[in-house]
């Protein structure tokens, strides 16, 4: 993605945030049709009107022309909201490595001097940023040693059991589900359970020592919490964010009221991708603390 600025004669190129070269009118030609412009935003210092017409050809997100009169603080301006629109225009020029940077370099900007415990913070920015809701960030709850559990589990290459296969599709590491499993079904319909609820029975055997990420289904943290209180499972952390408006809020409460060592987002909000953005941080907080 780039942005081409030009400034009129009387008017010198300043340091501006984004602005990374000057350029001549040649070279930014030179620039543009002689070798790839995705990561270069060049400005020109009194462009030619020639040199105006074969850049607007090229059909560029944004072409901005500082004229004689705009004073230092409004050309700043005036960059940085031609910048804006275009940092997150999906295109063919646009990385994901450079949208994700972006994504928490603004998170950063409005959560992290909040945050004292950077664990902590480090699992809360990719939670926000896997929801783009910044709200949710006052309701994530840590019980006391869950994020160093997690890591330890992740360092001892402990299990990871999710409750529906879109979680385990967002998770970094290994990660197992059992609700499309045959044993899993032959349950639900014995039981009446809800199938998420019984994948967890399936996996019982499973439970103890393991990260549990359960980013959809309330039952089946209900029954992870069940297993719990009977002392059948002594899971390493459970990561609870079942979303929704029917027992999600209530499901969760339970889990924070326990005393299991657990990560949880209050409410109904959540989903699979917040949990398993909480399940990647701790993945990643237990590889930088190798």
């Amino acid at each position: 993605m780039s942005i081409f600025c030009w400034f009129s004669r009387d008017v010198s190129p300043v340091d501006v945030e984004g602005v990374h070269n000057v350029f001549s009118e040649e070279e930014l030609l030179n620039a543009i049709y002689g070798k790839p412009y995705s990561t270069v935003i060049p400005v020109c210092h009194d462009i030619s009107r020639e040199a105006r017409i074969r850049l607007k050809s090229k059909a560029l997100p944004c072409i901005l022309e500082i004229r004689p009169s705009i004073n230092d603080i409004s050309l700043k301006v005036s960059i940085k909201n031609a910048l804006a629109p275009c940092v997150f225009k999906e295109n063919v020029h646009t990385s994901h490595d450079h949208i994700e940077s972006r994504s928490f370099s603004i998170i950063d900007s409005r959560l992290c001097d909040r945050y004292r415990n950077l664990s902590e913070y480090a699992v809360i920015r990719r939670m926000v940023h896997a929801s783009g809701d910044f709200e949710i960030a006052d309701m994530i709850y840590f019980s006391p040693g869950a994020i160093e559990r997690g890591i330890e589990a992740f360092k001892r290459n402990s299990k990871v059991i999710a409750d529906v296969k879109m979680v385990v599709s967002g998770i970094t590491s290994d990660a197992v589900c059992a609700i499309d499993d045959p044993l899993t079904i032959a349950l639900h319909k014995s039981t009446g359970r809800t199938r998420a609820s019984c994948a967890i029975d399936i996996l019982s055997d499973s439970l103890s020592s393991s990260i549990i990420v359960i980013g959809n289904a309330p039952t089946a943290l209900d029954r992870v919490i069940e297993l719990c209180e009977l002392k059948q499972i002594k899971p390493a952390v459970v990561i609870g964010c079942p979303v929704g408006f029917v027992g999600a809020a209530e499901s969760k409460e339970r889990l924070i009221e326990s005393e299991i060592p657990c990560i949880s987002l209050r409410g109904s909000r959540g989903g699979s991708a917040v949990a398993a953005a909480a399940t990647n941080a701790l993945y990643r907080l237990s590889k930088s603390s190798e």
